[in-house]
């Protein structure tokens, strides 16, 4: 998630995202700003089009080619010189040629992405509705999973992923969660129908500013998920996995914002941040949590493993 940044315009757009983070990686157009285009027809071209002369052609006869944010394009093919004369790959630019802040960083990191893109897939498979559970324990420290937020039967959502989940907030910041989900049939956020975000954390915690920014959002009927992820691990029943049953997906994790309130395991750890001390106390307290469920998942899965060598070996007689 991009690190909150300051945006020259009010307006924002929230595109369908048809590309996998898979394509905004290729090596062809990373460091571009502009990683993708659309025409008239709602049709997505990359930069790597450009130099398909067919697609290229397809671009020119559209009305128009804009950025996720409704910007005007023009095509610049490659090897065309640009104001410094230097050779250049082949790119969308702004039409007024005036510089803007990128909305997608560059991403090297392909555990955090593919967890991004799984959980929007699922989430927006056709027919599926969403349940979100809060883990937490018991008196005993025995694991307890409580209901947080059901869909409501006369809701319908639609979940976008980055970079077409940009948020414009009141200071003029914009944040860039990994998903959001919102409930199409009506305009008002409601506790019945909130708008969901959810942050997929690998090895970053979001920024502090970000935080904020993600804790008044929360304030406004807004449930706000960190999604902790491990490189070589599958989902983790302990801390957080999304399962489907029939229709009904269930999203279990142990950390929210809701209400303005860091909610960890069940229960509100503090009802405001005041300092650095406080932002810095969540991200250890949520971190070690789920590295602690990462290293129980792993021994069970090792155990699993060790058993199921044995029973085989002795399925085989190879066993004395």
């Amino acid at each position: 998630m991009s690190d909150a940044q300051r945006v020259s315009s009010g307006s924002t757009l929230t595109s369908v995202n048809v590309m996998s983070s898979g394509d905004f990686d290729d090596a062809s157009i990373l460091g571009l700003k502009t990683k993708r285009a659309w025409t008239d027809k709602g049709e997505s071209f990359s930069p790597r089009d450009i130099d398909d002369s067919e697609k290229r052609r397809q671009m020119r006869l559209s009305c128009g080619l804009w950025d996720d944010d409704l910007n005007d394009l023009i095509i610049v093919p490659e090897g065309q010189s640009n104001g410094t004369r230097k050779p250049a790959r082949a790119h969308f630019k702004l039409k007024s040629g005036e510089p803007r802040t990128p909305i997608h960083r560059d991403s090297a990191d392909p555990t955090h992405n593919d967890a991004v893109n799984e959980l929007q897939s699922r989430l927006a498979a056709d027919g599926t509705s969403l349940q979100i559970m809060s883990k937490g324990r018991d008196a005993n420290r025995k694991h307890i999973r409580t209901q947080l937020w059901a869909q409501h039967s006369l809701s319908k959502y639609t979940w976008h992923k980055e970079p077409g989940t940009r948020l414009l907030m009141e200071c003029g910041d914009f944040i860039q969660p990994d998903i959001v989900g919102v409930d199409t049939t009506r305009m008002n956020r409601t506790a019945r129908n909130p708008m969901v975000i959810i942050e997929v954390v690998h090895h970053h915690w979001p920024e502090r500013a970000t935080f904020l920014h993600l804790k008044t959002l929360s304030k406004m009927n807004c449930i706000v998920v960190f999604y902790f992820v491990k490189k070589g691990l599958s989902e983790n029943s302990f801390a957080n996995a999304l399962k489907l049953d029939g229709v009904k997906n269930t999203l279990t994790a142990a950390t929210f914002l809701i209400g303005g309130d860091f909610m960890h395991e069940g229960e509100v750890v503090q009802d405001s941040i005041n300092s650095d001390d406080d932002y810095i106390k969540f991200n250890e307290l949520a971190g070690a949590a789920a590295e602690k469920s990462f290293n129980e998942q792993a021994a069970k899965d090792k155990a699993n493993a060790k058993a199921k060598a044995m029973a085989e070996a002795q399925a085989n007689g190879n066993v004395k």
